[in-house]
């Protein structure tokens, strides 16, 4: 994503793993000693959040969405119950959604591979070559 323009943030929780984010060409957080929301809404909120934690991160990544962004569910790691104010996701326009490729079989992964690299232009060449 970096590469089409994107600002890529991801959090972690070790020095190691941080480092590891920034070779791949993201602006790491450590979750575990900064505050991701904060860090999020003053570089102006994300757009789009893939949450693969769940549970009470759910809320979290919604406060860290700028208006109009996306929450993508992926997977729920802490859990995929949460309370929450659903108020923000209206008053922001946000959009909360869900997906996985895992149940999909492997003709239908290749599907979306193949359409992901006729549609995308300049991104097909970078999943051919492995960015």
């Amino acid at each position: 994503m970096r590469a089409l323009g994107a600002r890529v943030w991801a959090t972690a929780g070790t020095v190691q793993k941080c480092a590891a984010c920034e070779r791949l060409g993201a602006q790491a957080i450590n979750y575990r000693s900064e505050d991701f929301v904060a860090i999020m809404r003053q570089a102006g909120g994300a757009n789009l959040i893939l949450d693969m934690v769940g549970g009470s991160y759910i809320a979290r990544n919604i406060k860290a969405l700028d208006d109009d962004g996306r929450l993508v569910m992926i997977a729920f790691l802490g859990g995929a119950k949460a309370e929450m104010n659903f108020a923000p996701i209206m008053m922001r326009r946000l959009t909360v959604t869900g997906s996985t490729l895992r149940p999909q079989s492997d003709a239908a992964k290749a599907a979306i591979a193949r359409e992901l690299c006729a549609t995308s232009g300049r991104s097909s060449n970078m999943v051919r070559s492995g960015r």
